[in-house]
């Protein structure tokens, strides 16, 4: 109605005076609707797509499989698997969920599992649970032995503890945990003032020894690895955080393989129970040699030579089936030279101190012992056997030596030994598995000397 006024006092949806206006998302609204296609974040249509978990507009929170929201790069939701062995492992859990209960955490492997103990506490488990741990459960910064009957695999979902965690560490003995997911240096894990702290570090079967008590350490410890528990041996309090290294450290650490723990046809049990003796010298001892520990005839820890000072583990009686014969404190362990390559295993003897829990012995020098007089040949062991047996002999002069076994109609079966050999002790084991029940004869021969024993092979 407006004379040549072409159609101006219209508004956006044609209403003469109307009060519609075209709004940012370039819709015609009524006021009270202006803008009403934008989201929370102000997006035209946006469906609030650019909120983040926590519903911040373009917040930078992710939501993990565990349902936590956060912008925390290390507390992702993680899954692991613990590969365990039978008897005693030191172990720790980096990852574990909201519910840490030892019934929630093991129930995969409740089959196998025989007991927990930290460094104050313990729970035994016989279709339920019992024991001071059965209430607190498992905590990410605290390291434990786990104790099996047989070999199996731990998994577990859940949330990473902060690789930055702070341990308070006592005076004493301390079973911490390691709190990364990857390999670490031991130089690049440890702090100038842990460097003056700390005198020993074990972890199962292997150790570290501050020799200088400056940080020069010596041992077969030489990288913190995941799942893994440790003992911190101090000799003040500190609080102790691990240092990550540089990508490059953190490279070549994972590079880490773990070295032989026994020679081939030896074997013995980790227990929860270890001690270590550094040995500065032992007399005759090359490249690739083993000293063997031993309690009373029975082979309780072993440690390959490479070069320097040598830690041998020691393990002790933890009350297991695992462990027995194994040391109770006070035992003085024997120890023996033994020479895979040529299976020389000799006697060694010096000032030993006594077996100790968790203790540390240095040991200056080790010599030869018992050198032969005699030729000999001992008695097999075991004899009756399946499938193998360890056969024994001494050369009390150097020469060609042969370890041959016959079957009873004179047949060679097996030549286990012919090569030239220094004086020394010898130990070769028969492995028969191919072999058929029925009796057979050892003949050991040496310069004009020819022994001879009967063995017995029963399937």
């Amino acid at each position: 109605g407006v004379c040549y006024g072409e159609n101006a006092d219209q508004d956006c949806a044609g209403e003469c005076f109307g009060d519609a206006l075209v709004d940012d998302c370039n819709d015609c609204s009524a006021p009270d609707d202006y803008n009403s296609g934008q989201d929370d974040c102000g997006v035209c249509y946006g469906e609030n797509a650019d909120q983040d978990c926590a519903g911040e507009c373009f917040g930078n929170k992710l939501l993990d499989n565990c349902e936590t929201c956060d912008n925390i790069d290390w507390n992702d939701c993680e899954a692991i698997i613990v590969d365990l062995h039978d008897n005693a492992n030191l172990t720790s859990f980096y990852v574990l969920p909201e519910d840490s209960s030892l019934d929630n955490i093991l129930f995969t492997v409740n089959e196998n599992i025989l007991a927990v103990a930290s460094s104050d506490g313990a729970a035994l488990y016989d279709g339920d649970w019992s024991g001071t741990l059965a209430d607190e459960g498992f905590n990410q910064g605290e390291g434990y032995w786990v104790i099996m009957s047989e070999d199996d695999q731990l998994s577990i979902l859940g949330t990473p503890i902060d690789p930055e965690t702070s341990y308070a560490l006592d005076a004493g003995e301390n079973l911490i945990g390691y709190p990364l997911n990857y390999n670490t240096a031991l130089s690049d894990a440890l702090s100038f003032q842990a460097n003056n702290s700390l005198v020993a570090i074990f972890g199962e079967g292997v150790s570290a020894y501050n020799y200088d008590g400056a940080g020069y350490w010596i041992g077969s410890l030489q990288y913190f690895t995941p799942n893994s528990g440790y003992w911190f041996l101090s000799n003040s309090s500190l609080d102790f955080t691990y240092g990550s290294g540089d990508n490059l450290s953190r490279t070549a650490s994972n590079d880490y393989v773990d070295v032989p723990k026994v020679p081939v046809n030896y074997d013995y049990t980790q227990s929860k129970k270890q001690s270590f003796y550094y040995i500065e010298n032992v007399e005759n001892i090359e490249m690739g040699d083993w000293v063997l520990a031993y309690n009373n005839d029975i082979l309780v820890g072993a440690r390959q030579y490479h070069s320097g000072i040598i830690d041998v583990p020691v393990m002790g009686s933890d009350n297991t089936d695992f462990t027995v014969g194994y040391c109770e404190s006070g035992d003085i362990p024997d120890f023996k030279l033994y020479r895979s390559s040529t299976g020389m295993l000799n006697d060694l003897s010096g000032n030993i101190n006594a077996w100790a829990n968790n203790n540390i012995t240095v040991l200056e020098d080790l010599s030869l012992n018992n050198i032969p007089v005699v030729f000999k040949l001992e008695p097999a062991y075991p004899n009756p056997f399946n499938p193998s047996t360890n056969l024994s002999y001494s050369v009390p002069v150097e020469g060609n030596i042969t370890l041959s076994v016959y079957d009873i109609n004179g047949r060679l079966v097996s030549d286990l030994v012919n090569s030239y050999q220094s004086i020394g002790s010898y130990n070769v084991v028969w492995d028969a598995s191919n072999i058929s029940s029925g009796m057979y004869f050892v003949r050991l021969t040496g310069s004009s000397n020819i022994l001879t024993q009967k063995i017995m092979l029963i399937k």
